[in-house]
C-alpha cells in the first residue's frame, strides 16, 4: 500500500476521532440533564461501542505502517560481502532485531545510513585477515548491525572487531578529497575526526543504498 495512501488513511481516522470525543462530550452533558431517559443511555452506548471500533482500525491502521527490520538488513548482507571482497577483506556480517516491526518513515531516514556505516566499518576498522592472524584474531572479521527498541525508541548499533577507526588515514582520506583543510584538522578532536567518515562523499555515498519501500 503506497505510504501516501496510509498517511490520509490514517488522517480521516484521527479526525473521526476528534469528531467522536466531541459527540461523547455532548452526550454526556445530555446524560447528567436527562438522567432517566434511557434513549440518552442508549446513546452513551452506542458511543462507547463506535470507540471501541474506532481504536481498533486505527491501531490496525498504523501497523500497517510498519515493515519489518529485516526489509533493511537482507539486502545489506549481499552488499556488505561483495563491499569486503572488493577490499580483499573476509568478514562476517550479523545481524539481530530482524524480526522488529518499525515504521515505513523512519526506515525511510535510517536506510540511506546502513550501508555506508556497513561499509566504513569495513574499509576502515576490519583488518586483512593476514593482519588479524599476526594480530591473533580469527582470519575472518565480524560486522554486526543491532537492532533494539528502547523506550519507544528505535536503537541501531553497528559495530564490529577490527582495530578500530584510523585516524591518520581519516585525515588523509579528507585532504585528498579537500573535504576538510590541514588546519582545520589540527584543531579537531578524536571524536570530530571520527564522525568525518560521515561526510558526504568521504567513503561511499548514501544514495547507494537507498532501498524502494
Amino acid at each position: 500500500i503506497p505510504i501516501n495512501v496510509l498517511d490520509h488513511f490514517l488522517e480521516v481516522i484521527g479526525k473521526l476521532t476528534i469528531i467522536r470525543r466531541m459527540i461523547k462530550s455532548k452526550a454526556d452533558t445530555l446524560k447528567r440533564r436527562y438522567m432517566k431517559d434511557k434513549d440518552v443511555f442508549a446513546l452513551i452506548e452506542i458511543i462507547d461501542e463506535m470507540h471501541k471500533e474506532n481504536q481498533l482500525l486505527q491501531n490496525r491502521s498504523e501497523a500497517l505502517r510498519k515493515i519489518p527490520m529485516s526489509h533493511l538488513l537482507i539486502p545489506l548482507r549481499r552488499m556488505g560481502s561483495d563491499f569486503a571482497q572488493s577490499h580483499h577483506k573476509e568478514v562476517h556480517l550479523v545481524f539481530s532485531g530482524g524480526d522488529l516491526l518499525i515504521d515505513r518513515k523512519i526506515a525511510k531516514l535510517v536506510a540511506p545510513w546502513l550501508g555506508p556505516l556497513i561499509c566504513n566499518s569495513i574499509e576502515h576498522s576490519v583488518e586483512l585477515s593476514e593482519v588479524r592472524r599476526l594480530k591473533g584474531k580469527p582470519s575472518v572479521g565480524k560486522v554486526t548491525v543491532s537492532v533494539q527498541i528502547r523506550e519507544e525508541k528505535v536503537c541501531i548499533e553497528v559495530s564490529d572487531d577490527g582495530q578500530g577507526l584510523n585516524l591518520a588515514a581519516i585525515k588523509a582520506r579528507c585532504l585528498s578529497y579537500g573535504l576538510k583543510s590541514e588546519g582545520a584538522l589540527g584543531k579537531m578532536s578524536q571524536d570530530e575526526v571520527s564522525a568525518l567518515i560521515f561526510e558526504e562523499g568521504f567513503s561511499v555515498k548514501k544514495e547507494s543504498f537507498h532501498q524502494k519501500l
